[in-house]
């Protein structure tokens, strides 16, 4: 038992010694419920895990920082106490060596031993309702504009869910069962008979309608989402002018 206790007292397991006095209370706080395992994690409210910072960089991301050191610190201990006395009483320049390869084989365990564990300690996002945004929806209603509409859109998961989307209307224009007609504001009679009786009598819209109108069945990009309004704002969705959309 001397011995044991010389060794662990003596160049290099001695660094390790006193951590790992510490790993040790520390993991006897954390049964009595004293201390959590995040002490030492930076706080991450985007809900990105434990991948960042000099750990991840490492290769020990993944896990609770306090995880990662305390198997480094142990590893690394009996790594140095181990080839300590298998080498009897080795000069301090081999005690040099055998620390750098202590941490060094220490290093590699843990980051073997790190790799099963991020499945224990993965973090799960709570599903928002920004995960639609940057997807695509099919319209639902007869018409979108910046009051009414609905759309289906489809979740990472597969599942489809009915959602209220809005569009901006065209400046100086109101948008009536998809035509545009001038308010009333500017001729003081409201629009002319002809103009909402032929759609194509409306000056500088030939077709009758505006372009980018949605309307039931069609398909439109989800670019933002109002927060107060509940609803997400959505523009027409142009698959010939996709740069990711496939070749024929």
């Amino acid at each position: 038992m001397g011995e044991f206790v010389e060794t662990a007292l003596s160049f290099p397991a001695v660094i390790f010694s006193f951590l790992l006095v510490v790993v040790v209370g520390y993991w006897a706080l954390v049964l009595l419920g004293g201390a959590g395992l995040d002490v030492l994690d930076a706080d991450d409210a985007t809900g990105a895990g434990h991948d960042i910072g000099p750990l991840g960089v490492l290769g020990l991301g993944g896990v609770p920082a306090t995880v990662a050191f305390s198997l480094l610190i142990a590893l690394a201990w009996f790594g140095s106490l181990a080839g300590t006395v298998l080498l009897g009483s080795p000069p301090w320049g081999t005690r040099a060596v055998l620390l750098v390869v202590a941490l060094a084989g220490a290093w590699l365990v843990t980051r073997l031993l790190v790799l099963p564990l991020r499945r224990v300690f993965a973090v799960h996002r709570a599903p928002s309702r920004n995960d639609f945004v940057g997807r695509m929806c099919v319209i639902r209603t007869g018409r979108v504009g910046a009051d009414f509409g609905q759309a289906e859109a489809r979740a990472s998961d597969g599942s489809s869910a009915v959602i209220q989307v809005r569009q901006l209307q065209w400046p100086g224009h109101a948008l009536r069962d998809g035509l545009g007609v001038e308010p009333a504001s500017r001729g003081g009679n409201g629009p002319e008979p002809s103009a909402a009786r032929d759609p194509s009598a409306h000056p500088g819209d030939s077709r009758g309608r505006h372009e980018g109108v949605l309307r039931a069945g069609d398909t439109a990009l989800i670019f933002d989402y109002d927060a107060d309004g509940e609803f997400f704002w959505v523009t027409p969705y142009d698959a010939e002018l996709d740069p990711d959309a496939p070749t024929k």
